[in-house]
């Protein structure tokens, strides 16, 4: 993991963060698909190849990019703010860390009981471990795309976005 940890900075620099998001997003969504169309609960090597590659790719590219996306959607809302001329008000940098801890967290609590749920109300243990450990990433793969093409934070947008925040608290001084 930390091999591609450090790895992934190479196209961070170069392109951004986002594109990397993007085709890690795509390469969960694909891998996942995968394993749902040409494996099984009893492809036992199909699904070590999945537990190694799936985990390291994601950690790997959340612990290289991470902050740098939340500081950098942060930078873009405090924009749009001074565009609207509310420089004075409170930063919502904190709100915005605060929703992401709000809902990952109660997921890490959530997900193994509706796991536990679903597990019981099989009849096949083996097939529900495999569509526990495939659906969600295929999922969220989905809702990550969607919600990251809200986002133009390229290396050169944020680049110009602080510059323009900076003219902006230049212009109208608190």
């Amino acid at each position: 993991t930390q091999a591609f940890t450090i790895l992934s900075y190479i196209p961070i620099q170069r392109y951004g963060y986002k594109p990397l998001y993007a085709s890690l997003f795509a390469t969960n969504f694909c891998l996942s698909l995968l394993m749902l169309s040409f494996s099984s609960a009893e492809s036992p090597h199909s699904i070590v190849f999945y537990i190694m590659v799936y985990p390291t790719l994601t950690r790997a590219v959340q612990s290289s990019g991470f902050h740098l996306a939340m500081s950098d959607m942060v930078l873009e809302m405090k924009r749009k703010k001074a565009l609207d001329g509310r420089l004075a008000e409170p930063s919502v940098a904190g709100l915005f860390m605060g929703m992401n801890a709000l809902f990952c967290k109660p997921m890490e609590s959530l997900f193994p009981m509706a796991a536990a749920f679903f597990m019981q109300q099989s009849q096949s243990t083996d097939k529900s471990l495999f569509y526990i450990l495939v659906a969600p990433p295929l999922l969220c793969s989905v809702v990550q795309m969607v919600a990251w093409s809200q986002f133009n934070l390229t290396p050169a947008r944020t680049a110009t976005m602080r510059l323009e925040l900076l003219s902006l608290r230049n212009e109208y001084p608190s």
